[in-house]
């Protein structure tokens, strides 16, 4: 079986950190190959240097229309002889439904994040739903909010994202305070993700203005990859940071693909975003046995035990917010104790858990599909 993965890009963002993730680790005959819709990406590159097979087509770079764009992606399938195509989130959608018609080829779709569509969108994707197989989201709260657009609960299922557990609980994980220019006596905060207004870090930097005379010596650590508009939006954080007084609390490290010496080298792991689905930074900070602190939207009500494995806040109150970074901070036994069970909370979302979920839904469809299924 041939498994054509279609995304919109292939960075260093969660979702694309999971395509990769599949595609590495697969357990099937032929390899699975990737088809981005714009340019390859750093993950695209990694995974062709590994000798896999990745399309870029370039999408909005080279303007090219709707139609031309679902042309090239139907002469991959036939050319590579791809049994089943595998969408990413909504723009491949879009045009993977097209070309699964085009080719008589069964398509899934994974939903990797909320999304609140407006008429005419929610009836076009409600219409696209009625061809795919399988209609993929990450946690159980998308569940819900999928359930009354798409319609039809046979073919909605929760498949949690996984990670590389080893990669993060491993001894060899050392800190990167010195290189941050972090003492070791710092009460560090870290955030890690794609720089995009929908990370809300704003919050974060006003976060530590407001604490700065409690904690003395609190330092927040802002790992960011890039996105469209990104130079810009770390612009804006940079002169919020020193309008506010803290720039030099606020370490913005940029994109490093060490991630696992990043957790090492911070005390609370912080997400003020205001849409997630299932967070790899929230399951990579769990496996690193770091605590979260994380707004309670999305899959993070899903993963977070409230008081337990990490806290949970409402955007609207930073007060809150504010209160459960200075009980960490107060309460040494408190943070080893979380930061145990948040190490604990880790073991259900592994890599391997992952793929034989996405392997076995191949399988069943493939068996439903064959001429004695």
């Amino acid at each position: 079986m041939k498994v054509l993965h279609v995304v919109e890009n292939f960075g260093a963002a969660g979702l694309e950190n999971v395509v990769r993730n599949l595609v590495l680790n697969h357990n099937m005959e032929e390899p699975p190959q990737v088809c981005v819709l714009n340019e390859l990406g750093c993950n695209g590159e990694l995974l062709r240097s590994k000798g896999f097979k990745v399309w870029s087509l370039d999408w909005k770079k080279q303007a090219k229309s709707s139609f031309r764009l679902v042309r090239e992606l139907r002469k991959i399938i036939k050319q590579e002889g791809i049994d089943t195509i595998h969408a990413h989130n909504f723009s491949p959608f879009y045009f993977c439904s097209f070309a699964a018609l085009c080719t008589f080829k069964p398509l899934f779709v994974t939903f990797h994040g909320f999304i609140n569509w407006r008429r005419p969108y929610t009836q076009v994707y409600a219409i696209l739903s009625l061809f795919a197989r399988k209609i993929v989201v990450v946690s159980d709260a998308m569940l819900e909010h999928y359930r009354p657009l798409l319609g039809g609960e046979k073919k909605l299922e929760t498949v949690y994202n996984g990670i590389d557990l080893e990669r993060f609980t491993s001894a060899n994980a050392v800190s990167l305070r010195t290189e941050l220019g972090i003492d070791e006596s710092d009460f560090v905060l870290g955030s890690i993700g794609r720089i995009s207004p929908v990370k809300n870090y704003p919050a974060q930097i006003r976060l530590v203005a407001a604490l700065k005379d409690k904690i003395p010596n609190l330092k927040l650590v802002l790992v960011t990859s890039p996105s469209p508009d990104s130079s810009n939006l770390e612009n804006e954080l940079r002169i919020l940071s020193d309008e506010l007084g803290v720039a030099d609390r606020v370490v913005f490290a940029g994109f490093r693909s060490d991630v696992e010496n990043v957790l090492h080298s911070i005390d609370i792991f912080l997400m003020t975003s205001f849409s997630e689905g299932t967070s790899m930074a929230i399951l990579e900070a769990f496996a690193a046995g770091v605590p979260v602190v994380a707004s309670d939207v999305g899959g993070n009500v899903s993963l977070i035990e409230h008081d337990k494995n990490g806290f949970l806040f409402d955007l609207n109150d930073l007060n809150q917010l504010k209160k459960h970074i200075l009980a960490l901070w107060a309460d040494g036994k408190k943070l080893e104790s979380m930061s145990q069970q948040a190490r604990e909370s880790s073991a259900k979302f592994s890599i391997r858990g992952m793929i034989s979920s996405y392997e076995s839904l191949y399988a069943v469809n493939r068996a439903l599909s064959s001429p004695d299924g």
